[in-house]
């Protein structure tokens, strides 16, 4: 059973879906809502994660109980690395992703970060189509990926 359940979110209309989807599958399940946003650049600017700790937060509405709201700073790692390492840290049983580009599985829809992400993740990965037919819920999940 999936009870963490980690987000990483870039505040695009595709990770928005996978929060609101996320939302829904740790409210059918009892889970717990993890969500991460990786701050890329230089210098870390307090500024900058206080705006995407506030984002994030305004995203606690798709979560029956207050997710955790996770920021982690890019240094050497590259984005995926990040996302992976947070889902080990954190216990996650099960990734959400929005992968960018539309509902292929082509290497060019799927965006070089997910990529990644499903070559290494050691938990199972589930990509959320941007627009979900109809009213999603946990029996229509869009796919789910797993790493065994």
């Amino acid at each position: 059973m999936f009870r963490t359940v980690l987000v990483p979110v870039d505040f695009s209309p595709p990770s928005l879906q996978a929060v609101r989807h996320a939302g829904e599958v740790v409210r059918a399940v009892g889970g717990w809502l993890n969500l991460l946003h990786v701050l890329e650049g230089g210098d870390p600017d307090p500024t900058r994660a206080e705006l995407a700790r506030a984002r994030l937060l305004e995203l606690a509405v798709f979560s029956r109980r207050a997710p955790k709201l996770i920021l982690e700073h890019l240094g050497e790692e590259s984005v995926a690395e990040v996302i992976v390492r947070v889902a080990r840290r954190e216990g996650a049983d099960l990734m959400i992703l929005g992968p960018h580009g539309g509902l292929g599985l082509s290497e060019a829809r799927l965006g070089r970060v997910v990529q990644r992400i499903l070559l290494v993740s050691h938990i199972p990965v589930q990509l959320v189509p941007e627009r979900l037919e109809g009213n999603s819920s946990v029996g229509s999940w869009s796919r789910v990926v797993s790493k065994d």
